[in-house]
């Protein structure tokens, strides 16, 4: 055994002086009388204390570091089965033997780990991938196929005690997993694995050029990624890990930071969501939108607004509404960086809705000269800034224009010739119809 291995040994033991004595009590050592007489709570301490005071003291200390090592070779006789119940024999907790095991794992695994990137490729600083994973995928795959293989071990060698070390992260895994059993929660992460590495490497393939193909393997593979997942749940289970897991929770979450739903509204936004995605998302299964497909999903959308406004009434889809804007989202973070008052990024939200309002009926009014129109709209961007810089001071205002203020961008970029008339594609009908009979004149 390397001496790296005992010396962390050697470190664990010490790191708990009860255990040190009850270790040195089993010693058959000659020293181990006098070492548990000064082992124990300030064993460690006492040794050096006493060892100042002559011979005595240092004859202790000889004593308890021949009866440490004594007690060392005993746990390290055998093989590692014999080591953890040796380890256990001793009192040790389940999370400092999972500490020695791994360790020592991870020993027996090094060189097989050295042998497989012996011929790893030196990138030159200068090209592409340099600063990045140099790893072939096949090295990859191995590394992955030896995690999982100390992972087998593991388990094998620490049986019950292993599940329990899970229970240590059980406030992540109950966020992530719900309330699986532990059995289910490492299939789920196997699957999820697995298919992360394929998607991966369909990825990588590519070349970072998705063709249509590409995205229908990867369609293919998150579909049956889904179907793996349903077939190990029950139903009910399936929908505690979608609510967890799914792209439309995550992207659902994200949307609802300002909102803040009750636990009831995620899961009834989240249901009305994910039928729409499965149906109208292209990025979850490589849809084709086609002109048709696209006008379908902008009816869908509408129904699905109808949709949520119906569950959550009046008045809190005025406040999703307002929460999933994305100019909203970025008030409201620039108000809580900078420590105004929440009302702040309301009353900027109210703003903006209020100026898009004026802008468009200037636009539209067919009474305005150009220059009339031109003049107009600049008072307008000008009044804007101004407004927003009060309510987000002209610091929040710059980051706001950069983060999430793009209307106010574009209101400040409105030259001569949109403001004569060229309006944005939706108001195109209108305006040029006005324009083209010279009566806006």
């Amino acid at each position: 055994m390397k001496r790296s291995m005992i010396f962390l040994l050697a470190v664990s033991l010490f790191a708990n002086a009860g255990l040190v004595a009850a270790l040195l009590l089993r010693s058959r050592t000659a020293a181990s009388g006098a070492a548990a007489s000064v082992a124990g709570p300030g064993a460690i301490a006492t040794a050096p204390a006493a060892a100042e005071k002559g011979g005595a003291g240092k004859a202790a200390t000889t004593n308890l570091d021949i009866a440490a090592a004594a007690a060392l070779k005993t746990l390290l006789s055998g093989d590692l089965e014999q080591l953890v119940a040796n380890l256990r024999a001793a009192g040790f907790s389940p999370g400092m033997i999972r500490t020695i095991v791994t360790a020592l794992l991870g020993e027996q695994y090094a060189a097989r780990r050295r042998q497989m990137l012996a011929n790893q490729t030196d990138v030159p600083f200068w090209k592409t991938g340099s600063t990045g994973s140099t790893y072939t995928p096949q090295q990859m795959a191995e590394m992955r196929a030896i995690s999982r293989e100390m992972q087998e071990r593991m388990k094998a060698l620490l049986g019950d005690d292993y599940y329990a070390m899970m229970d240590e992260s059980r406030v992540y895994m109950r966020r992530q997993y719900g309330n699986l059993p532990v059995d289910k929660i490492e299939m789920l992460q196997r699957i999820n694995s697995d298919y992360s590495e394929l998607m991966r490497q369909v990825r990588q393939d590519s070349g970072g050029i998705m063709l249509p193909e590409d995205r229908e393997k990867i369609a293919l593979l998150e579909k049956e990624k889904r179907a793996d997942i349903a077939a190990l749940l029950t139903p009910a289970e399936f929908e505690e890990y979608d609510l967890r897991n799914s792209s439309t929770a995550m992207s659902l979450r994200a949307n609802l930071t300002t909102f803040e739903p009750t636990e009831q509204e995620f899961r009834t936004l989240f249901k009305l969501q994910r039928e729409f995605d499965e149906k109208y998302n292209p990025s979850m299964y490589g849809m084709p939108m086609t002109p048709e497909i696209m006008n379908e999903r902008r009816n869908a959308n509408l129904a699905l607004k109808e949709q949520i406004k119906a569950a959550l009434g009046d008045q809190r889809y005025a406040e999703y509404t307002r929460a999933t804007d994305f100019s909203y989202r970025a008030a409201s973070q620039i108000a809580q960086r900078l420590e105004l008052p929440k009302e702040n990024a309301v009353a900027t939200y109210e703003l903006q809705r209020n100026y898009q309002e004026r802008l468009n009926a200037i636009r539209t009014d067919r009474q305005l000269s150009p220059a009339e129109r031109t003049q107009m709209v600049q008072a307008l961007a000008a009044e804007a800034n101004q407004k927003v810089g009060e309510l987000l001071t002209p610091r929040g205002l710059e980051a706001y224009k950069t983060s999430g203020g793009s209307w106010l961008r574009n209101l400040e970029m409105q030259g001569p010739s949109r403001a004569a008339g060229v309006p944005p594609v939706q108001d195109s009908r209108v305006i040029l119809r006005g324009s083209g009979g010279g009566g806006g004149r």
